[in-house]
């Protein structure tokens, strides 16, 4: 599983950015090499138990739901029969978000045409991909707050993500911890909200009946081909409980 955030022509050196020509020649350098890219229809029945994947199989995904993943990644995607998963921060779909300088995010039309081609979408927090003190903002209890206190704050915000991608069609049952950052009361509020699996940074392989599921956060400039080589090279045993998990402040 590749993870990916932004795709602009002018990435202006920032990691979480590739260019639509960047993405084309990652794209084009992995079957060579013996990975395919499957479906996220396919990826998600093969966690499920209910289907195999070939050898070398790949899947991908994109964090935020920024504008260039229409613009930009889905050209490049639909030119090759393939499609991604995509966790948008969904307050940017709402009619009155709380303002901020972004980039400019998915809109309504962009992500049903999306979806009607196969793209899956999950859920990457309403307003919750703040960076504070303590961490994620949604992660973990702000200074001075009660557990009650945070319990009510994030079961809100998970409310209202919902609230939004339900009224595009979406049934969220896949979550994404901004920054890769989660705890496990975050966890047992996504649950009782009906989230099924937590997608999360870390180089590993995924299994049938993952709770956690891992993915590689790709940088501009390297050598994927050899780090999925090295990382398809490791034992299939490792469990998503093992080790700890990484997180990238993005």
């Amino acid at each position: 599983m590749l993870l990916f955030h932004e795709v602009d022509p002018k990435s202006a050196g920032s990691p979480a950015v590739i260019t639509p020509e960047e993405l084309a020649k990652l794209l084009d350098s992995l079957q060579p090499a013996g990975f395919r890219v499957v479906a996220p229809a396919d990826f998600l029945a093969y966690l499920e138990g209910k289907k195999d994947l070939p050898p070398g199989a790949v899947v991908l995904s994109f964090d935020d739901g920024y504008e260039g993943v229409y613009k930009y990644a889905f050209p490049v995607l639909r030119k090759r029969n393939m499609a991604a998963f995509v966790f948008p921060i969904a307050k940017w779909y709402s009619n009155h978000p709380r303002p901020e300088r972004a980039r400019p995010h998915l809109t309504a039309k962009e992500t049903r045409e999306l979806i009607e081609k196969g793209w899956i979408f999950g859920g990457h927090t309403y307003d919750g991909h703040r960076w504070t003190e303590s961490g994620s903002w949604i992660a973990r209890p702000l200074p001075g707050e009660s557990l009650e206190e945070y319990r009510a704050r994030v079961w809100a915000d998970i409310q209202l993500m919902k609230l939004e991608l339900e009224k595009l069609g979406i049934e969220v049952t896949e979550f994404a911890p901004p920054y890769g950052d989660s705890t496990p009361e975050l966890e047992a509020l996504l649950r009782e909200a009906g989230i099924r699996r937590f997608w999360i940074q870390k180089d590993r392989l995924n299994l049938p009946g993952e709770v956690y599921v891992a993915r590689i956060e790709v940088f501009p400039g390297e050598n994927l081909v050899a780090r999925l080589g090295a990382i398809f090279s490791l034992e299939r045993s490792t469990k998503p409980s093992e080790g700890k998990v990484r997180t990238t402040k993005r």
